[in-house]
């Protein structure tokens, strides 16, 4: 078959003409399509010609196709023809009206039949328990036939299907609303949250297609004004229910709610990894019987001493306190894990779909997000021995972070200032270490208070009839109880009167910590574990167990033990005996080489001189102020200083061949009984006024 194309005298066109011929038809607008058909005065008594006319959507383009027919009429038949076109369109277009009209009449006497019309509202049926029709203003018309719009150009369909607001979903962190939409699709209803803004716009809402929802191009604004129509008029009539959504846990501004415990009415919008928390934090089980079962635990020292770590998580946030971390260490299967996930209950479940207990080799910036997240939750992390070496560093700082409340400001792609995340809670770690080992400074040793726990062959949990399987077999499948009722005991208490408890208990906290030589940094975190302890003992269980207050004061740190000048220097006479090879006097050799040299050792006076460049790299491997250190010794009776009152002095070294400036430290006392080689008389010290070496 040939595909050339001819002139209108016949003849061949070239290719070029050709193609130039089809991209001209390609261009010609249904105006002047339609034009073209028109070749006489006949054709203006043909029905396609008015149907044509009217199947054009866009207004001005119909209302030119109008004109131009006119303008035709006249041209090929005259007035005469005129007339007959205008009459014959304005009677295609009574008839499309009354077909339209008599449609509807059908559509709604069919729902009619089934619930009757109410004029202004939805007149669905089936609707799913809870759900009501809502008013959406008298020029519509919505059945479970669909969805029509009524003006004085007939019936117009917005919705093939049954489609209406179940609910509107307002974030109280951004004040930003959702709409819940809910719609039959295939005979059932569904339900689909959508983003306000895309039903605002004619070219977002297409997109809403896929999901089953009966809209297009062709209808988009239509839907759009009845949905927008059904909000203004049962929202004012508050017939449409308002869920308040946060992205954040804990307590409210005032302290007034703990979201999600204390209001049904705000439900937590959770996202990523922490998405399925609002449904971790639920009721499971049976509530008395979890009582029960927690009560057989009761006044195990590794239970009571992580349930009021939990429990104080709620008492930190309702205070504004600074947050604590609690470290229960000690060998493997000695019940650590399984005290951590009993006590987990008292929220959540612990399984790793429910996502409340998290590993501690999570990094620093998430561990900030779901802190900010739980507010005033308790973060618990289990097995810290897991940690990488880089991560072992790095857990100082993320026990800061944790206790100091507030995150790590960051800019927004605008180069806006992102407000930090915000937080008050405890933290509960285990480990086979004690997690303060390789901390360096004095305020992260503070806010961790420490109880070991026990050995494989004490473990509690396999003695007394209890087991392991089933304990973790019912707090399993039992959990989320408890965190709740202990908010209301909280409310019902109020701040004032929380906080004079808490000041009361402070007191004693601080007599026994001093009489027990305990660090005064840690008063705070104890008495707010014994709080929330005999709070739990008074309200919830009932049974008498308390927690003792010298128990309690024996997960504080020694006062020596929490000053990092104190830790250095026992750190350093350590290193001293360790490396006594380096130090002259004590085991070095003659041999020795001079850049292994540390210093020399005073049997008679028990005191050791270093030399300054050791002093210091010791030092910065421990993240240690070298000036406040040698003040500590100072203040401490424990450096001789020079005649100049110089912390460093002139000391002769048989090996260095002259003196050099070096710290003299005393050691600690020594056992009278130690034997040790006696050192060869000589000169100890020096001074040489005019021949000061500075020390680094």
């Amino acid at each position: 078959m040939s595909n050339e194309i001819y002139d209108k005298n016949g003849n061949a066109a070239s290719e070029m003409t050709a193609n130039t011929a089809i991209k001209k038809l390609e261009r010609i607008s249904p105006l002047e399509k339609l034009t073209a058909k028109i070749k006489g005065p006949d054709v203006f008594e043909e029905q396609w010609l008015y149907e044509e006319i009217g199947a054009i959507e866009n207004e001005f383009l119909r209302k030119r196709a109008e004109h131009k027919c006119q303008e035709l009429a006249i041209q090929l038949g005259g007035k005469k023809v005129e007339k007959m076109f205008t009459e014959y369109l304005a009677a295609y277009y009574k008839q499309r009206k009354k077909e339209e009209q008599d449609r509807l009449r059908m559509v709604m006497a069919s729902a009619e039949k089934v619930s009757g019309i109410i004029d202004g509202q939805t007149n669905y049926t089936n609707l799913p328990e809870g759900i009501s029709n809502l008013y959406c203003g008298t020029c519509w018309q919505a059945t479970d036939k669909g969805v029509y719009y009524r003006d004085d150009k007939g019936m117009r369909k917005a919705c093939s299907q049954p489609i209406l607001i179940a609910a509107i979903k307002k974030s109280l962190n951004t004040g930003e609303e959702k709409v819940v939409l809910l719609f039959r699709h295939s005979g059932k209803w569904r339900r689909l949250e959508v983003d306000k803004d895309i039903l605002a716009s004619s070219q977002k809402i297409p997109s809403l297609h896929k999901y089953g929802i009966s809209v297009t191009s062709n209808n988009a604004k239509l839907l759009i004004a009845f949905l927008q129509d059904m909000e203004d008029y049962s929202r004012d009539r508050q017939a449409i229910p308002i869920i308040y959504t946060t992205s954040k846990l804990g307590w409210n501004h005032d302290r007034t709610i703990f979201c999600p415990y204390t209001d049904s009415r705000i439900e937590f919008e959770g996202q990523g990894i922490l998405a399925g928390l609002g449904r971790a934090l639920k009721e499971k089980g049976n509530r008395e019987a979890w009582y029960e079962k927690f009560k057989t635990v009761r006044g195990i020292p590794m239970i009571d001493f992580l349930t009021a770590a939990n429990l104080s998580a709620m008492i930190l946030g309702q205070l504004r306190l600074e947050g604590f971390c609690a470290n229960l260490y000690g060998p493997s299967r000695g019940g650590k894990s399984v005290s951590s996930k009993i006590c987990c209950s008292i929220f959540a479940g612990f399984q790793n779909t429910d996502r409340f207990i998290y590993s501690v080799d999570n990094t620093n910036n998430s561990v900030e997000g779901v802190l900010n997240v739980y507010s005033s939750l308790p973060l618990i992390m289990e097995d810290a021995n897991n940690m990488t070496e880089r991560q072992q560093r790095e857990l100082q700082t993320l026990i800061m972070k944790l206790c100091n409340g507030i995150g790590r400001g960051r800019m927004r792609k605008d180069l806006s200032l992102r407000e930090p995340g915000t937080w008050n809670t405890s933290g509960i770690i285990t480990s086979e270490n004690r997690i303060t080992k390789d901390f360096h400074n004095t305020g992260s040793v503070n806010r961790v208070l420490l109880m070991r726990g026990t050995n494989e062959a004490d473990c509690p949990f396999n003695k007394n009839g209890l087991s392991v399987a089933d304990l973790l077999n019912f707090f399993g499948n039992n959990h989320g109880f408890c965190g709740r009722d202990f908010v209301k005991v909280l409310i019902e208490i109020g701040v004032e009167k929380l906080n004079e408890m808490l000041q009361e208990i402070q007191v004693e906290v601080a007599e026994k910590a001093n009489e027990m030589k305990k660090s005064g940094g840690q008063i705070v975190p104890v008495a707010v574990m014994l709080l929330a302890d005999r709070l739990a003992e008074k309200y919830l269980f009932k049974d008498g167990k308390h927690i003792k207050l010298e128990d309690a004061v024996n997960w504080m740190v020694d006062v020596d033990s929490a000053d990092q000048n104190q830790r250095f220097y026992d750190s350093l006479m350590d290193s001293v005996i360790q490396n006594s090879g380096k130090f002259e006097g004590l085991g070095m050799t003659e041999c020795m080489n001079n850049s292994q040299y540390w210093g020399r050792y005073f049997k008679d006076e028990n005191k050791v001189a270093v030399l300054p460049s050791v002093l210091k790299k010791l030092a910065n491997e421990e993240n240690l102020d070298l000036k406040l250190f040698l003040e500590f010794l100072d203040d401490k009776g424990l450096i001789e200083a020079d005649s100049r009152g110089n912390l460093s002095r002139n000391v002769n070294s048989r090996l260095l061949h002259k003196g050099s400036r070096m710290y003299v430290i005393f050691m600690p006392d020594r056992d009278e009984e130690e034997e040790s080689e006696q050192e060869p008389e000589q000169k100890e010290f020096v001074d040489v006024s005019d021949e000061e070496i500075p020390f680094d």
